[in-house]
């Protein structure tokens, strides 16, 4: 885990940490793909796939509002 902080001096300097976020909590997701067993419950995947879409849908819809329709 690394410890070197990233300073937030504007809004946009935000980015790089929420995307290093969604790309962490999809890894997380793929590792619980990886160790499924076959007739082994899939309630620990579904629940972390569901966080992971929902953070990565309110995130996409917030940086269309703020942040796209700057360009």
């Amino acid at each position: 885990m690394s410890t070197h902080v990233i300073p937030v001096e504007s809004p946009i300097d935000a980015m790089y940490l929420i995307h290093h976020a969604l790309r962490a909590e999809a890894a997380h997701v793929e590792r619980l793909v990886s160790q499924l067993q076959e007739g082994g419950t899939l309630q620990p995947f579904r629940h972390a796939f569901y966080r992971w879409t929902i953070a990565l849908a309110y995130h996409a819809d917030t940086e269309d509002t703020y942040m796209t329709a700057l360009l």
